[in-house]
């Protein structure tokens, strides 16, 4: 990754204007596909990659991937992002539901653009008392689903479905794929009924940025959303928040919205590059050389190995290229990724019973720290003393 100074023909995707120059970071090579599991190694490592270019619009402060090829990106049965094995993660979504849910009584149906494999719609269904309809390409044709959920594994249209009757529409983890998210949000809320909850989620880059977490920076994430351009972009949706937190340990935005009964008006906001992103472009080199010296010190004591085959540690095994050679096997609680491989490197997913197989590892990272506790006490109960490091 390195910072230049090149002229980029895109416009900021969230205030359309277009930037005469720009400095930007290149993340080289990057796997376009995250999150994608393959069948054979030889599919994994054959994957596409492209460069990444990231900005930071000087009128809106909005950081996005201006060298974003939507034809590139396939969502289908191969891309899994559920973290539904997480204890940690079933908590917030809990708190998540029972805050959507004192805004709405008794909704009638919920709809979710970009359900995955239905598990939070079903959760949300099964607490609200009520149907549930979801759109998704990449949802698996072997899910279990309860009678009142049906899931359509497609893109959503407003055409789809009958606007009057949605009285909660869910879109978590979407928006921030979209290459233009106004329009998008504009899309899939125009029919709503005025009273429709709207409950918009996004990852948090302000706190990857102030972790140092640049593993969090993906190809297909064209988007990159700190809680002031968030709301910026709801507004200029059309929406109006009743409520807006970080969630998930403030990895992620969640903002509960209606349309709005006025107009937004255009206004400007920073003329200039945030602190947050200059903060990004001038960290990079040494977290490269601090992860180095930690990786290249844990292979010198023996086999390493990752908890969590996530978007996360898929970008650190390519950012390092740690291939299957170096690191056999990643694992992970997911029993629909176990025996598939790692984008890019080839690295097995297993579940955590090998690690009663040799080669024994001596050092487990992981990717995110808001699963350490968690991590930490399934390690005891298998009998592994290693305690996970972070990376």
């Amino acid at each position: 990754m390195r910072m230049d100074g090149l002229k980029m023909n895109a416009c900021c995707p969230l205030c359309q204007v277009v930037p005469e120059s720009n400095d930007n970071i290149t993340f080289s090579r990057c796997p376009v596909n995250i999150n994608v599991y393959y069948s054979t190694r030889a599919l994994a490592t054959a994957s596409p990659r492209e460069d990444m270019h990231l900005c930071s619009c000087p009128n809106c402060s909005f950081i996005y991937n201006a060298s974003f090829n939507p034809s590139l990106i396939h969502f289908n049965e191969a891309f899994c992002s559920t973290q539904s094995a997480s204890p940690s993660f079933i908590q917030d979504r809990q708190y998540l539901i029972q805050s959507v849910l004192s805004f709405v009584e008794n909704p009638g149906t919920i709809l979710e653009v970009g359900c995955g494999d239905g598990y939070f719609l079903s959760e949300f269904t099964s607490a609200a008392k009520c149907k549930g309809i979801g759109y998704d390409p990449s949802c698996p044709d072997n899910i279990s689903l309860p009678a009142n959920i049906q899931i359509h594994r497609s893109f959503y249209t407003p055409d789809n479905a009958s606007p009057d009757d949605i009285d909660i529409l869910l879109c978590s983890m979407v928006l921030e794929h979209q290459p233009d998210p106004v329009s998008f949000l504009q899309s899939i809320t125009k029919a709503l009924k005025p009273s429709c909850c709207i409950v918009i989620e996004v990852p948090n880059i302000q706190k990857s940025i102030s972790t140092n977490r640049f593993h969090d920076f993906y190809y297909d994430h064209c988007n990159y959303f700190s809680p002031e351009t968030f709301h910026f972009c709801l507004h200029r949706s059309g929406l109006e928040i009743l409520k807006c937190w970080e969630a998930f340990d403030e990895n992620n935005l969640v903002a509960l919205c209606r349309k709005s009964p006025t107009t937004f008006q255009n206004t400007t906001m920073a003329p200039k590059t945030p602190p947050m992103f200059e903060k990004l472009s001038h960290s990079y080199q040494l977290y490269l050389e601090e992860k180095s010296t930690q990786l290249n010190h844990a292979l010198s004591k023996g086999p390493v190995t990752f908890w969590g085959a996530s978007a996360k540690c898929q970008t650190v095994l390519n950012t390092f290229n740690l291939s299957y050679q170096q690191i056999p096997f990643v694992l992970d609680n997911n029993p629909q990724l176990w025996g598939k491989f790692m984008v890019g490197t080839g690295n097995q997913v297993c579940a955590p019973a090998q690690l009663a197989s040799a080669p024994y590892p001596k050092t487990i990272f992981l990717t995110n720290d808001t699963y350490i506790t968690e991590i930490t006490r399934q390690l005891t109960t298998i009998g592994i003393s290693n305690r996970p490091l972070v990376f």
